[in-house]
């Protein structure tokens, strides 16, 4: 007996001091023990149920999920453990219920917080496969044992297209993986589950057809920063990557004609900014100035001193929408030599139409302006070779016609005395005409060597 009672009271104590709720009820339903867990959630005094049907003290219970869970315990003798939320107390419980021979044990726990934080990670979970399904990367979530735990919307859209077959969580990952890129997945797999993020552009076949792919490989943790997986993350970038090559080979085609140009090409920005030359433009700034031309650096070092003013004023035009034209000669001191340029300002627009910079185009004229020149002392030449024959040429052929008439007519009349004198005027006058056509002849010469020297220095 003592040993009974000693034993009952060491249960006693274990239930009493036990965290869960817990009460027992005989087979008539009545209450035999009630721990102060479960007195105090039950909100009654123990005394008030000891002795008493369940079901007269909490007649609400009757024909709810409890009440037939109980039953089905008892008839069944069959354990039971199921939820429930208390509306009064704004709870939920975990109920076991374990039947024997005497009745009913009835234990039970507060899982409240439990179910919030359930609620919370499903909450949590629904609104993250919202947003991953959403995207339109395809993204796959992989244990360190290769199992596929997560995939969105795309991902499985994206292996159905290239396998055939959709990809489901529990699936191994290596029947998803091309042979040829086995490798490479392995290491950047393994990397990523050290802890390193990798980025990388590739180029995957399926099939026939080949697509370029912005992958990415993100090590994922736990709360507990402990290592779930490994996120993998793809972009389908082909069109982006073609239109890029297209761009590219664009690109090089302007700047092969941009470069083939024998002018200077530069585009400057408002403030003065270089933001493009081309290659005889680059080959100029360091003859002419010592100085190489920089993306984004300043222009102003290329300004001829002296023209300064002139320069302001025509770029402020082109900036205020007019095109400007003009023809300068600039002296380099280092070179001992002044160059002639064509110079063209010119606005440049954005898509808006808006000016954002000019265009600044040089070309050396000095040839052209020598040539103008020499046909300008050519002209001159030539209006001093008229000017000749109109006047200094008319005259001694006048007097050779007035001899010859002379002499005709004296000899008509058979008079010949004047006769040697009008031959030496004769003789005298036509020495002043050979003169005269000799320095016509020196200058038709000296212009056709000029014609020849101008021709032979534009080839």
């Amino acid at each position: 007996y003592d040993q009974s009672r000693a034993f009952y009271k060491k249960i006693n104590t274990i239930l009493a001091s036990m965290s869960d709720g817990f009460y027992m009820l005989n087979n008539e339903w009545k209450f035999l023990y009630i721990n102060p867990v479960a007195e105090q959630v039950l909100g009654k005094a123990r005394n008030a149920m000891i002795g008493k049907p369940i079901w007269d003290i909490f007649p609400e219970t009757i024909h709810t999920e409890m009440y037939h869970l109980y039953y089905q315990a008892i008839q069944e003798q069959k354990s039971q453990s199921f939820e429930v939320f208390h509306p009064i107390l704004q709870q939920w419980y975990e109920i076991s219920a374990h039947p024997s021979t005497e009745g009913l044990a009835v234990f039970f726990k507060n899982i409240t917080e439990k179910r919030w934080i359930e609620e919370q990670l499903r909450y949590s979970e629904n609104k993250l496969r919202a947003i991953l399904d959403s995207t339109t990367d395809a993204n796959v979530l992989v244990s360190p044992q290769y199992k596929v735990l997560c995939v969105n919307k795309v991902g499985e859209s994206n292996m159905r297209s290239a396998w055939g077959d959709t990809v489901r969580e529990g699936d191994n990952i290596w029947d998803y993986i091309s042979p040829e890129i086995t490798e490479d997945f392995k290491h950047e797999f393994e990397l990523c589950l050290q802890g390193q993020v990798i980025n990388k552009e590739k180029e995957l076949t399926f099939g026939t057809q080949t697509f370029w792919f912005r992958v990415a490989y993100y090590p994922v943790y736990d709360r507990n920063n402990a290592l779930l997986g490994v996120s993998m993350n793809s972009t389908n970038i082909d069109k982006e990557k073609r239109a890029e090559k297209l761009i590219v080979s664009s690109e090089h085609k302007l700047n092969a004609i941009y470069n083939s140009y024998t002018d200077s090409h530069i585009l400057i920005d408002k403030n003065l900014r270089i933001l493009s030359y081309n290659a005889i433009a680059e080959s100029w700034a360091l003859e002419l100035f010592n100085k190489p031309l920089e993306i984004e650096g300043n222009f102003s070092p290329f300004i001829v001193k002296g023209t300064e003013e002139e320069f302001y004023q025509n770029f402020q035009q082109a900036l205020a929408g007019e095109h400007i034209e003009v023809q300068r000669k600039r002296h380099f001191e280092h070179l001992q030599q002044s160059i002639w340029f064509l110079i063209r300002y010119t606005p440049v627009y954005d898509r808006e139409n808006n000016i954002v910079g000019v265009a600044l185009n040089s070309i050396n004229i000095s040839k052209i302006k020598e040539a103008e020149e020499k046909i300008a002392l050519q002209n001159e030449t030539l209006r001093h070779i008229a000017w000749k024959q109109s006047h200094e040429v008319r005259r001694p052929v006048a007097n050779i016609l007035g001899l010859a008439l002379l002499i005709k007519e004296e000899f008509e009349n058979k008079k010949t005395i004047h006769t040697p004198q009008y031959i030496d005027f004769l003789e005298q006058t036509t020495q002043e005409l050979d003169t005269i056509i000799h320095q016509i002849v020196r200058l038709a010469n000296e212009i056709t060597e000029e014609d020849a020297n101008l021709l032979n220095s534009s080839t």
